[in-house]
Order: C-alpha cells, then sequence, then structure tokens
C-alpha cells in the first residue's frame, strides 16, 4: 500500500472526518467543494498526520467506525477479485490508507487497567487487520498484473485524449459530444479519473473559457459533465428534443434502417427514458406514407420486425418497376406463345338482365317486333304488332306485303 488518500475515492463521513483532524468543519452540503478543500490540505501535510487528533472522538463510536470499514473493505476487495474494475483498486487503497492512520490514531485509556488492556488489544487487532487487507489487495493487484502480462492485448492500451481529435465548443451538440466522449474513452481504455484529469483538452473557444472559470468547483468527470448539462442544455431540452422527434419523418430517399437507427440514437438522447413501444408507436407514425399504407392492419411488436416488412414492401415494389409484359416473337415453342386477344365489353340485355357481348352491328339482329337489338321476333316477349313475317315491314300482313311477289 503506498501513496497518500485520494479524495475522490473516500466517503462522504470519512471526508469529513479527514477534514475534522486537520482542523477543518464545514456545513457545506456539496462533496465536490469537500474534495477540493480535502485535496488542498492534503498537499500541505507536514509531520506524522498520525498523530493528528480526533477532537470529537468517543472511543464506542469510534470502534464501531473502524469495525464497519474493516467489514466494507473485506467486501471490496471480494468483488474486485470477480471484476477486476481498476476503480476498486483505486477505493480499496485509498480507503485503506485512511482507516490504517485512523487505527494508529485510537486513543486507548491508561485506566482502569482492565479496560486499558481490552482496548489495547482492540487496536491491536485492528492493526492487524489492515496489514490483512492490504496483503489481500496487493495479492489480488500481482494476480491481475499476471494475468496481463500472459494474455497481452493492444486494446488495453491507453490512447491520450488529446490525440483524440475531439472538441467541444459550447455551440455544438451537448449529448453528441458527451457520447462521442464515453464511446471513446471505453474502445481506447481511458478511465474517468484519466479523462477529469486531461477534459482541458477537449474544449475549445466558449466552452474552455467557462471551463477554466469554474475548474476549482469540480473534482471527477461526473461532476464535471453535470456542470455542463447545466450550462449548455435548456431548462427544456428534454420537451424540446421529444417535438423534434416528433416531427422527424422518414426522408424520400433515406433507407429505413438508417432512418430506425436514427431515431434510436434521438432516444437514446432524451433524459428520460421512452419505453420501446413508444418509440415504435412514434416511428411507425413517421415513415414513408408507402409503409403506413400497407403496413396499416398489421401488428408489429419491433424494430427489426418494421424494417424487415418495409424492406419486403421495397423489394415488391422493385419487381413491379421491372416488368415487362410477354414477347410475341422469337419463341421457341409457338404452341405455348402468348397470344394478345381483344378486350371484349359487355352490356346487359334489358329485357332478360343478362350480359351480352358487344360485337360489331352489322352481325347483330333487330326484332321486327320490338325494333330492339339482339334478338328475333320470334322469341321476342313484347306484346305483338303488326308486321310482315318475311321482310318485317310495320302494319303489313305477309299477304298483303308485294314482298312474296317481288323477284330476288
Amino acid at each position: 500500500m503506498s501513496g497518500q488518500v485520494e479524495p475522490l475515492y473516500l466517503t462522504e463521513f470519512e471526508i469529513n472526518y479527514e477534514l475534522r483532524i486537520r482542523g477543518v468543519r464545514t456545513t457545506r452540503k456539496n462533496l465536490a467543494s469537500k474534495r477540493v478543500i480535502l485535496k488542498n490540505l492534503l498537499d500541505k501535510d507536514k509531520g506524522d498526520i498520525r498523530t493528528f487528533v480526533d477532537p470529537d472522538f468517543d472511543i464506542e463510536l469510534e470502534k464501531d467506525v473502524i469495525d464497519k470499514t474493516i467489514s466494507d473493505l473485506q467486501s471490496l476487495i471480494i468483488e474486485y477479485s470477480t471484476s477486476k474494475d481498476e476503480s476498486f483498486s483505486n477505493i480499496i487503497n485509498s480507503r485503506l490508507i485512511s482507516l490504517t492512520n485512523r487505527v494508529h490514531r485510537f486513543q486507548v485509556p491508561a485506566e482502569p487497567p482492565e479496560l486499558n488492556k481490552s482496548w489495547s488489544e482492540f487496536k491491536d487487532d485492528a492493526i492487524a487487520s489492515c496489514i490483512e487487507l492490504e496483503a489481500n489487495l496487493e495479492s489480488k493487484l500481482m494476480k491481475s498484473v499476471t494475468t496481463n502480462i500472459i494474455a497481452p492485448s493492444s486494446s488495453n492500451k491507453s490512447v491520450p485524449v488529446f490525440k483524440w481529435g475531439l472538441k467541444f465548443n459550447g455551440s455544438t451538440s451537448l449529448r453528441a459530444f458527451l457520447e462521442r466522449v464515453t464511446e471513446l474513452a471505453r474502445a481506447r481504455n481511458v478511465s474517468e479519473a484519466e479523462l477529469y484529469d486531461s477534459c482541458i483538452d477537449l474544449f475549445e473557444g466558449q466552452a474552455l473559457i467557462w471551463f477554466r472559470s469554474i475548474r476549482h468547483e469540480i473534482t471527477t468527470w461526473p461532476d464535471l459533465t453535470k456542470k455542463l448539462e447545466e450550462v449548455f442544455l435548456s431548462s427544456n431540452y428534454n420537451e424540446e428534443l421529444l417535438d423534434e422527434i416528433k416531427r422527424r419523418t422518414q426522408g424520400r430517399n433515406e433507407p429505413i434502417a438508417m432512418f430506425i437507427a436514427t431515431m434510436q440514437n434521438l432516444f437514446n438522447r432524451l433524459s428520460s427514458p421512452m419505453s420501446n413501444a413508444e418509440q415504435l408507436k412514434i416511428i411507425r407514425r413517421n415513415i414513408l406514407p408507402k409503409y403506413i399504407e400497407r403496413l396499416a392492419l398489421t401488428d408489429i411488436n419491433s424494430t427489426t420486425e418494421l424494417i424487415s416488412l418495409c424492406k419486403k414492401i421495397d423489394e415488391a415494389t422493385q419487381h413491379q418497376n421491372k416488368y415487362t409484359p410477354p414477347k410475341h416473337s422469337s419463341c421457341m415453342e409457338t404452341d405455348l406463345a402468348y397470344v394478345d386477344r381483344p378486350c371484349t365489353s359487355t352490356r346487359t340485355d334489358k329485357t332478360s338482365g343478362t350480359p351480352k357481348t358487344k360485337i360489331k352491328d352489322k352481325n347483330i339482329v333487330t326484332c321486327w317486333n320490338c325494333h330492339i337489338k339482339g334478338h328475333k321476333f320470334n322469341v321476342c316477349r313484347k306484346p305483338k304488332n303488326k308486321f310482315c313475317y318475311k321482310c318485317g315491314k310495320q302494319n303489313l300482313t305477309i299477304n298483303s306485303c308485294g314482298c312474296s311477289k317481288t323477284k330476288n
């Protein structure tokens, strides 16, 4: 165990203790501010810090605090052995340094002798527990280092922030900037502590001026992101972004997959998460009209399903646009070649109500009885009129009509 206490990794209760033994009492509720003060005091420490006295020392309370902290650190070491999270080792190391110094400051009462012995045994046992915790932590760290040596990976190499080429100037999208920082930090193995130490490299222009003015107020990367959101996001950001999302429709030439990906990125930037069902509802309402029409009666339960259906519609449209009528020539099997037949129209017979195929007028007979085309007089159902049964002349009979006497 080496180095000094790092305020970033101490609990608020431990920070208050470290401030108190250095003669500082504060009612401030801002933990970041307390960390800044303690960091400044630690840099100025002189002499043996284990001789510092707690003005509020209470032997029973101190025993409870020491026992609880030992138990907490034992749990953290077990958790670190399974997660291998770097932040765990930093937290354990700083808290263990603070605890060890605190145990050495434990004031054993001189009288009565029986209490002196009992409290001396407690202090000795607590010191032994700290040494054991330190040994366990070093063992876990050594195993972690050995594993990294045996299986080196280029992905574990940290890339300095100044090489990222990423800057925020105060006028571009803050959420897009923070999202990109998170992605690059994960990909380039940069911790939040390293981000905070190098954050000056992430600003330019107005944002850099602002950052210089508040740098003394923050001690961690989360503190900085919170400050950025307070300054560079409007108070109604969430409502305004939601309105923008609801207005965002699919472009005429925008692929459905890209449109949905864009919408999902917008949803991710909302301060309050939206359910998948609500997201899908908005997306379905904003896709191209051709999709809306064809999917109106279809139940869709996910964006993946929606993308699949829209792609099928696109494929069907492409096939439709590529359609060509069958060719009449150059057929090897002429008997199976397509023959284009003329379309025929139909009309309804006024007497029977059945459709009749319309053919050329010269081939259609006319009834001499009712003068309606399409049937002969001998099947006519109309009242019988007087006409020549041979030539159709009206008001004549076959006997009175001269057609029978005329030579053809």
